[in-house]
């Protein structure tokens, strides 16, 4: 908590909110009402755009009330290996779906810049809350920003119909009612005429 103090004393407002500060290694989103980018010192203006871009997808998507969420769901269930899993692929998802939001527009020189600067700032380590932007598996990561291919609409569009028909299809099945009389099922009045 005092490194936490620390870091705001030493903490310069560059915009609204984002701040920099040399007591941080690394870019993170912190807050939930009102949150806040903080940046190290030193980046360049290229890494400087691609952090800012990556914390306010996570701003706009609210990823920082899901993560709190997940976390209150770890107080409570601790013990649960199963969700910790669950935790770790939260937070693997959360930053994917960043970067994919940052990159869609990106032509493949600047998505390779994009990973340049996921390894120039990426650790691996588990962060409980704030949202950190090179901390959630660098390496896949990289991959994927790499490897990222629009998906073509075509299968956005199958994949919709299939959907809607799956709907409808066990909307339209309303199961197997048996014989009727008189508005009850015979199997129903067999059940009642035995306990009887």
């Amino acid at each position: 908590s005092s490194a936490a103090s620390d870091v705001y004393k030493r903490q310069v407002q560059q915009e609204k909110g984002v701040y920099e500060s040399d007591r941080v290694d690394s870019p993170f989103l912190l807050g939930w009402l009102r949150p806040r980018i903080y940046l190290p010192v030193g980046l360049s203006p290229d890494q400087r755009q691609h952090v800012l871009a990556h914390e306010r997808a996570h701003w706009r998507r609210g990823d920082t009330w899901a993560k709190l969420l997940a976390w209150l769901a770890l107080c409570l269930h601790w013990f649960n290996p199963l969700l910790w899993l669950a935790y770790r692929l939260l937070c693997r998802d959360l930053e994917t779906a960043c970067d994919q939001a940052v990159i869609r527009a990106m032509t493949p020189g600047q998505r390779a810049d994009y990973a340049e600067t996921l390894l120039c700032l990426g650790r691996r380590t588990v962060q409980p809350v704030g949202l950190a932007f090179g901390r959630e598996d660098t390496k896949q990561r990289v991959r994927h920003v790499l490897d990222f291919r629009r998906p073509p609409m075509l299968v956005a569009v199958v994949g919709a119909v299939v959907c809607v028909l799956t709907v409808l299809l066990i909307l339209s099945n309303p199961g197997d009612k048996g014989t009727q009389l008189d508005g009850v099922s015979i199997t129903c009045l067999l059940y009642t005429s035995d306990a009887a």
